[in-house]
Order: structure tokens, then sequence, then C-alpha cells
């Protein structure tokens, strides 16, 4: 039906996002890539559409060119959105937490830069390579899970896709990861 919906109206939004969420969670990233760029192309660029796209840059290898869209994304949003994904006051202990949530909005986005500065795997490339990664798992935690902070989304953010993801059924047909 996502497809039917997509031949239709190939910038629908809800559509694309339920359907590249789909492609994302199987890991396939090929088609994840080409149906991004769909969406992109067909919404005007929409930051969802760039978000799945850089999520699949990244994951075939392609991290300078992940960089480059997620970048793209984060313009195209509310400055809200970009500083929620953005964000790394649950990465770094509490009391630098206190001190980061303090800070105003210019100087937190310092302070990011200036995080992200000292996580450079390899800083002879020109595109830091841990700030793509986070921004990856930062798009599967706000797509899939709500947002980077809930429990989910922060655990996700902070250590990756987990090894393994229990399913329990609560006894009233909800379940429960």
């Amino acid at each position: 039906s996502y497809r039917a919906a997509l031949e239709a109206y190939p910038g629908h939004e809800g559509a694309n996002t339920d359907f590249l969420l789909t492609l994302a969670l199987e890991e396939r990233w090929d088609d994840l890539l080409r149906m991004a760029r769909r969406f992109a192309h067909a919404s005007g660029g929409h930051p969802t559409a760039l978000m799945f796209a850089g999520l699949a840059l990244h994951r075939t290898q392609r991290t300078d060119e992940a960089a480059t869209v997620f970048d793209a994304a984060l313009e195209r949003m509310t400055v809200e959105e970009a500083a929620g994904l953005t964000d790394v006051g649950f990465l770094v202990d509490r009391s630098a937490e206190r001190f980061y949530r303090d800070l105003p909005a210019a100087e937190r986005m310092m302070f990011n830069k200036d995080f992200w500065a000292t996580r450079d795997r390899a800083q002879s490339t020109a595109v830091n390579e841990r700030w793509v990664e986070h921004m990856a798992r930062a798009a599967i935690a706000e797509l899939c899970y709500g947002g980077v902070f809930g429990d989910a989304g922060e655990v996700w953010v902070r250590f990756g896709r987990p090894d393994n993801i229990h399913i329990i059924d609560d006894g009233g047909g909800r379940l429960t990861e």
C-alpha cells in the first residue's frame, strides 16, 4: 500500500517516512538511498528525506557524502528540531550537562563543535566520522523512537543498534521492546 501511495503522490511525507523506515530497519541501504533521494526530489528537499539519505550513505561507507546530506537536513529543520538532533547534553557527565543546558543557543553550538572535534577518530579526513555516526543514530532515534530524549532514543544514540531486542507481550495485545 505504501508503494501505491508513493506512486500516486511521491512527495507524501507520511507514506515515505513509514516506507523508508521499514527499509532502514531491514538494512536495505541501497533501496533506502534510492527511495530517499526520490522523496527528497519530489518534496523539494524535505528534511526527513535527507536524514534517510544521510543514514543510507553513511551505512554504505560514503561518510563524506552523508555529512553533506545531514548538514542539508539540519539547515531545512526548525532551530528546535536541529537542536534536538545535535544535542550532546546527555553524552557528557552530569556536571558538564548542567553547564551545557545553561548555555545560550549560540554558545551551545560552539560547545557542540568543540565536543565533536575532540572525538574525531580520523583527523586527517575532511569529515568528522564520529559526528556522522551520531547523526545516523539520531536519525533512527528520531524517526523510529520519537526523538533522542526518550529512553529508547537516548540508548540508541549513545550505544547504537542493540545486539538483541526482546519483545514482551503485556497480555493485552500491546508489545513492548
